[in-house]
């Protein structure tokens, strides 16, 4: 018989299990990773390739008393090109194409 606490659990394991099927959308994959996309700043398209800028929230710097420095790192990007990752580069045009 089925009390209130493993209701509760099955609840909570239905909820992940939804949230991970739904979820799966929010990543490109590609051949040899798999990209947040909440991450990507931007992408750039050109004739044979795309550029994914990817940001990096992390901060370098220090700090001595009331003075210091905070420092961002530049922003990463990825290419894929037509000739040398041709199922990556057939993989994001049609991802790009759903949005569309």
């Amino acid at each position: 018989m089925l009390n209130k606490k493993h209701i509760f659990y099955i609840l909570i394991r239905i909820k992940y299990i939804f949230v991970l099927i739904f979820n799966m959308s929010n990543f490109i994959k590609l051949t040899s990773m798999i990209i947040n996309i909440s991450r990507v700043s931007s992408i750039e398209i050109h004739a044979s390739k795309y550029l994914i800028h990817v940001t990096d929230d992390k901060f370098d710097g220090f700090w001595l008393f009331t003075s210091g420095y905070l420092h961002s790192n530049k922003d990463k990007h990825i290419e894929v090109c037509k000739e040398q990752h041709p199922v990556d580069y057939k993989n994001l045009t049609d991802w790009i194409n759903k949005i569309n």
